[in-house]
């Protein structure tokens, strides 16, 4: 057993509070706008943790567009193909930008640069239905809580197709927060 000091104590309560993790600058977002994508592709947003001493918790994943979706996500893919990094890069969620990420953010996918392929793929999620903009989300990551944990050394990408036969806009964001390893529970 570790003795922890009451401050390392109380430091190790505050990691699980994400809210906290954003005052602190320790928060960070990355994210694309697919314009006309064709009914039936597919986009991805690939999110990988280089560090050997941090931990990326999952806060939030959002994806969007005007029809129905299909998503998913796998852990540990195979970069078949390196992408183009999103147009905005891998952005610090404090106004005032707070601290820097080591995150490597890439996308990919039908008519991008970077193909990314296998890994442990979690459950399908369907989003929105066709006609129906308001039906948006896929449901399965709380808006103030992890959802997912990126280890030292591994990725995530998450995989939107287009499921229906007309050009939709897709969106997807991943936010995340960064806990070294002595924070980290």
């Amino acid at each position: 057993m570790v003795n922890r000091t009451e401050h390392d104590s109380l430091t190790r309560l505050s990691t699980a509070e994400l809210k906290w993790r954003v005052l602190n600058g320790d928060s960070y977002s990355a994210g694309e706008l697919f314009t006309d994508v064709t009914g039936g592709n597919t986009k991805q947003l690939y999110l990988e943790n280089p560090t050997s001493d941090t931990h990326y918790a999952v806060s939030n994943i959002l994806t969007r567009s005007e029809g129905k979706l299909t998503v998913y996500k796998s852990f540990n893919v195979t970069e078949d193909t390196e992408g183009d990094n999103p147009s905005t890069g891998v952005q610090n969620k404090r106004s005032s930008g707070g601290g820097s990420s080591e995150a490597i953010a890439r996308i990919g996918g039908n008519g991008e640069t970077g193909a990314y392929s296998g890994g442990r793929e979690l459950s399908t999620k369907t989003a929105g239905r066709a006609g129906n903009p308001n039906q948006i989300q896929p449901g399965d990551s709380p808006e103030n809580g992890v959802s997912n944990a990126i280890d030292p050394g591994d990725n995530m990408c998450l995989f939107v197709t287009n499921d229906t036969t007309s050009e939709n806009d897709i969106s997807i964001d991943i936010d995340w927060v960064e806990m070294p390893g002595n924070d980290y529970p």
